[in-house]
């Protein structure tokens, strides 16, 4: 992978090499509007004669073999110069950047063995959305490093691809109407009339049947039964009422920031869940100010750097991408706030900077790569507790690799980590390609649940046989061979024998209970107690009405 100063050395190395090529480029056209062949003659000269102009070391061919007079000849050269200088300025400048946390999906029946999904953006230094060219085989492009391990994707794609490959995509707008919102810009428009245009011009590019958006708006009152009506729309006509429709500024409402995005986010997070596969997911939340609540607002708001660290753990939580602005000037903006509770910031300060805000959020939610892979780790539970710190680098047309910052995907401490989606149809198809699945992992899957139920039911039995008898050994006495072939409980003298030597001298054992004596007082061959015999109960006759009670008082007298 090259390295930011080695991209530098790169760039430094090919930028005589581009002067050249559009020298020879001007020297061309001239040449091909010439009368004579003069000018050709001239141009090698310029080359030294060597037959090989610097353009061919960019690819562009030589002037022996190529037709100086040619129509179209210019542009073409152009064109791949121009290529080949923004590909590397690209590189030096440009990185992926995730636009969702890495989720464990299930890619079952397909394989076993658990996939994460990654999306990213490819930003510049700014962040600000670029879209370059992209390899034609965009999977093998892609690679994936988790904690060391070097992964291929089975699965990629671009949102700004074919039609067939567009995913549905979900937004919601939050807009700040506070009493601030009715303030005059230097154009002489409010700050409402500016959110309104701005949130039409996201609108620009709607697709019906893959974008649904929800523009709500937010002040101090009302705040989490406003954002609750979110409707997301699934037509641009739709969207463009609800815009249309936004509540005028309240004078005396003042900005619940930090409730309006804890709100958000629960609402959003409930129309991904209903929504079918796996949209893609962007907020947008515009304010003028900094979180204010007073006396007479809402009950309960968030507030404080508790609120703000309640908000900004929810975002993170999330793992989607919430994009904040703020309208106006930087003293009256907390700038700090902003990025805490946001992935990326912008501050504008006219209408037209606040329109260019929504058009790269617009485009950071459509111009999005998607990559599936499949988990080095096979199974859920060998992610039990894991901590995966991951990047991705795509390696683009001209050779040069763009690298993202480092992702940490976190299981629970406890317990299996949860799949959050299943693989959509295309991820299927692709997972089960050649060379994907590797062989020799499904025996283990299968293998490992039956191998964990005869342990743990091995663990049971030694519980339930061997551990009591280490613990009361003398309770657990066999039956005992005696004279004459048969066999006994208790032995002669109504005592119990242990099994652990012969029969000792009556009265070694423990006693038998009453009823379980040998008739005749416990003499030899006396027949032993059947089943069917009866247990007569003979209570003392000198027991009478006595109690212990009486007992102790009369020994007390």
């Amino acid at each position: 992978m090259m390295t930011g100063r080695g991209v530098a050395h790169a760039l430094l190395r090919a930028a005589p090499r581009l002067v050249s090529a559009l020298a020879q480029v001007r020297h061309g056209d001239r040449a091909a509007t010439a009368p004579s062949g003069r000018g050709s003659v001239r141009n090698r000269a310029a080359t030294g004669g060597s037959g090989c102009a610097p353009g061919d070391e960019l690819g562009l061919g030589s002037p022996k073999g190529r037709d100086e007079s040619r129509p179209g000849s210019l542009p073409v050269r152009l064109g791949i110069a121009w290529v080949l200088c923004t590909g590397i300025l690209l590189a030096q400048t440009a990185r992926l950047e995730f636009s969702d946390k890495l989720r464990l999906v299930d890619c079952s029946p397909s394989t076993p063995v658990p996939c994460f999904r990654a999306r990213v953006n490819i930003v510049d230094a700014k962040g600000d959305p670029v879209s370059p060219v992209l390899p034609a085989q965009l999977a093998k492009s892609l690679t994936i490093h988790a904690d060391n391990l070097e992964v291929t994707p089975f699965y990629a794609s671009a949102g700004s691809g074919s039609a067939g490959a567009v995913r549905s995509r979900l937004a919601l707008v939050v807009l700040d109407v506070s009493g601030s919102m009715n303030q005059l810009m230097g154009n002489g428009q409010s700050r409402y009339a500016a959110a309104r245009a701005a949130a039409l011009q996201f609108l620009e590019g709607f697709e019906n049947g893959s974008d649904r958006v929800a523009i709500v708006s937010f002040e101090s009152r009302s705040v989490v039964a406003r954002i609750r009506q979110a409707v997301f729309a699934g037509t641009a006509e739709e969207a463009r009422r609800q815009v249309h429709a936004l509540p005028i500024p309240n004078p005396r409402g003042n900005t619940a920031l930090y409730s309006a995005v804890d709100t958000a986010l629960d609402v959003l997070a409930e129309q991904v869940a209903r929504a079918p596969g796996a949209p893609e997911v962007l907020m947008l939340v515009l304010t003028d100010g900094k979180n204010d609540v007073q006396a007479g607002d809402d009950p309960g708001l968030l507030e404080g750097p508790e609120g703000l660290q309640a908000a900004s753990n929810k975002v993170r939580a999330s793992g989607l991408q919430v994009i904040t602005i703020g309208l106006g000037d930087s003293r009256s903006i907390d700038e700090p706030a902003m990025r805490q509770i946001g992935t990326q910031f912008y501050l504008v300060a006219d209408p037209e900077g606040l329109k260019r805000a929504f058009s790269r959020a617009r485009q950071l939610l459509v111009n999005r790569l998607q990559a599936t892979f499949v988990s080095p780790w096979k199974d859920r539970a060998s992610l039990a507790g894991k901590s995966i710190r991951t990047t991705m680098t795509l390696r683009m047309p001209s050779g040069q690799e763009i690298a993202s910052d480092e992702r940490v995907w976190a299981a629970p401490q406890i317990g299996l980590p949860l799949y959050e989606g299943k693989c959509e149809p295309r991820e299927l198809k692709a997972v089960l390609s050649p060379g994907v699945r590797e062989t020799g992992s499904e025996w283990w899957t299968i293998a490992r649940p039956i191998l964990v139920f005869v342990s743990v039911g091995a663990v049971i039995l030694i519980l339930w046989f061997w551990i009591p008898r280490l613990a009361w050994p003398d309770q657990y006495l066999g039956d005992l061979p005696v004279r004459g072939g048969a066999a006994r409980k208790w032995s002669s003298g109504h005592t119990m024998v242990s099994r652990r030597g012969p029969a000792g001298p009556p009265g070694a054992g423990k006693t038998a209970p009453p009823g379980f004596t040998r008739p005749g007082g416990g003499r030899h061959g006396a027949p032993e107690r059947g089943a069917s015999d009866a247990t007569i109960v003979k209570p003392r006759p000198d027991m009478g009405t006595r109690t212990r009670l009486g007992d102790r008082r009369s020994r007390d007298e």
